[in-house]
């Protein structure tokens, strides 16, 4: 399995060298060449996010993303790198009605209502529990100022077992 994107061999890049020259600091002041950046990180099809095996949340929090989809298609090429599933979470909307924060979620977050347990009229077994309340998330929210998406927060911390590489393909 491919765990990075084209950018590095479309540039003649190493994955190394890619990822410093494409991420962008959630510090600095976004410029017309940090925006000539990001036009390269987004991609039609989404894959150009250089290499995500190695990286930590330090790394992460440095990525900017033209679009909410983008920051989820990232996140979920990291979780299969790294072997958990991932899904939206909650968002919020500005006044305009347009989403301005957007949480991506481990697929294994939160946990079963409990009332579907203490059911006396229960006809069929439960279901095999696959949620433990994992707190691994990426939080991204708009940047009004420069148009991009940014990271916000990165855990990336699991309290199950991740998914075997030989098995990613089935998330």
């Amino acid at each position: 399995m491919e765990c990075y994107g084209g950018m590095g061999k479309a540039n003649g890049l190493s994955p190394d060298e890619s990822e410093n020259e494409l991420c962008l600091s959630n510090n600095d002041v976004v410029d017309e060449n940090d925006l000539r950046k990001v036009e390269l990180l987004s991609d039609e099809d989404g894959r150009e996010y250089g290499y995500v095996t190695g990286l930590t949340a330090e790394g992460i929090m440095k990525k900017v993303f033209r679009s909410e989809e983008h920051a989820y298609e990232f996140y979920g090429r990291l979780g299969k790198c790294n072997g958990f599933g991932v899904h939206k979470g909650d968002y919020a909307k500005d006044e305009d009605g347009s989403v301005v924060r957007r949480r991506f979620l481990c697929n294994r977050a939160g946990l079963r209502d409990g009332k579907h347990y203490n059911r006396l009229d229960r006809k069929r077994c439960h279901r095999p529990e696959t949620r433990t309340n994992c707190q691994a998330l990426m939080s991204v929210y708009l940047d009004k100022g420069s148009s991009v998406w940014k990271v916000r927060k990165v855990i990336l911390e699991h309290n199950h077992e991740l998914i075997p590489t030989g098995m990613v393909h089935m998330i």
